[in-house]
């Protein structure tokens, strides 16, 4: 039969009480961490807001940007610039009767 020695059999380990100090400092870095976590919470959360935020406004910049190329669009058009003149600029064309409803 063979024969199984079982490593470190004859290592006694004991157990003795810390000292004080040793205690206030392991609390104090635990709360130390403690902060640290809920700091780093609050300012992902501060993030994912300010994410959210710019995400919005990136959504109407590209509207609006769609909005301007469509009017460049109607600016290579001879229709496109007056529909422009009268409805920015209030122009009207030359042959145009206007009539003031407020004399």
């Amino acid at each position: 039969m063979a024969e199984f020695k079982i490593p470190f059999r004859d290592i006694k380990v004991t157990y003795t009480r810390s000292h004080p100090l040793t205690k206030v400092v392991v609390i104090a870095l635990i709360l130390v961490c403690t902060a640290a976590l809920i700091t780093l919470m609050w300012s992902g959360s501060r993030l994912k807001n300010e994410i959210a935020d710019l995400r919005s406004e990136a959504a109407n910049l590209e509207a609006e940007n769609a909005e301007l190329k469509d009017k460049i669009e109607d600016l290579d058009s001879v229709e496109g610039v007056e529909n422009i003149a009268e409805d920015e600029l209030d122009l009207v064309d030359p042959d145009t009767i206007v009539i003031d409803p407020n004399p």
